[in-house]
Order: structure tokens, then sequence, then C-alpha cells
């Protein structure tokens, strides 16, 4: 991927999709990534990132917006925990419209507790064991796509699509 830097790039979107290593020129400023490596012949250095969200991350909150663009510019404007404490769904897909107006009745502040969580991935089928002592929103950091099921302990759930692009339960 090629990123170019300025003062419109969102670094704390980039962790969401689990980017862990960035090649930059030097001299480029990457918040949430630490130099790891300088590539001297080529003036670039590795960059690691610091808190990347892995495959999958759990969202205490939902935060909920009536269109794509919004939630792009939300997603645009805000740093990685920030990102990552609310889930952003848009209000008009069917199936995210319950959650958001759960959401908005409550307009509560969740505090983010760890949680452990293993994916497993098949040639068809992604299984997430997640282990937390509070729910949330279930992201997995891989593109969103109509015909997906998912199963709550055993019981079916809507898949949503979270930050736009993102499977969300």
């Amino acid at each position: 991927i090629e990123i170019k830097v300025g003062p419109e790039t969102n670094f704390g979107a980039h962790q969401l999709l689990g980017i862990r290593y960035v090649l930059a020129y030097d001299g480029t400023d990457l918040p949430g990534y630490a130099p790891l490596q300088r590539i001297e012949r080529a003036s670039k250095t590795i960059f690691e990132g610091q808190v990347p969200a892995g495959p999958a991350f759990l969202s205490p909150e939902n935060f909920c917006v009536s269109n794509d663009e919004e939630a792009l510019n939300a997603i645009h404007a805000a740093d990685y925990s920030t990102l990552v404490k609310g889930a952003i769904l848009v209000s008009s897909d069917p199936e995210a419209l319950p959650f958001c107006r759960k959401n908005l009745v409550a307009g509560h502040t969740s505090e983010m507790l760890p949680a452990r969580i293993r994916v497993q991935r098949g040639n068809d089928a992604v299984s997430i064991e997640v282990q937390s002592e509070t729910g949330g929103m279930l992201t997995l950091a891989d593109t969103y796509y109509p015909g997906w099921k998912g199963y709550v302990d055993g019981g079916e759930v809507p898949i949503l699509r979270t930050y736009t692009t993102f499977r969300g339960v």
C-alpha cells in the first residue's frame, strides 16, 4: 500500500486495518508508529505500529451516522483509541438501525476493558472466540460482503457493516 503522508492522513484508521509495518521516507512523522529500521541506501525507514487492532477487536460502544460519507468523515477525524472504543455504524443500513436506536437511547459511555480474541480462518468460515467481561460490538477487520451468517452462542445474529467496510456482530 502506498500512503501519501500529509495533514489529511489518519494513521489511526490504518491501525484498524491491522497494518503493522509501514515503509516511509526518512523524516516522516507517523503517529502511532515507531521507527524500527532505517534503510540508508533508499533514504527510507520501516515503522512498526504500536497498537495494531489485529484481525478482530471489541468496541464497548456504537457510534451511528446517517450515511457512508458521514462515517468516512468520522473515521478520518478520529484517533485510534476513539475508533476502537466506538464501532461506527451507518443507520441507513437496515440491519444496523436497531443497534443505533439502542445506542442513541442509552447514551452511555462504557469503559474499555481488555478482551481475549482468537480468530481462526477456514476456506469458507471464520471462527472467533471472545473472552470479555463486557459486551460490545465485535469487528472483524476484513471486507464486509452480503451473504455471511453470524452466530453468537449458537444463535444466528445479523452481520453488520462497521466502519463502512468491515464485518461486525
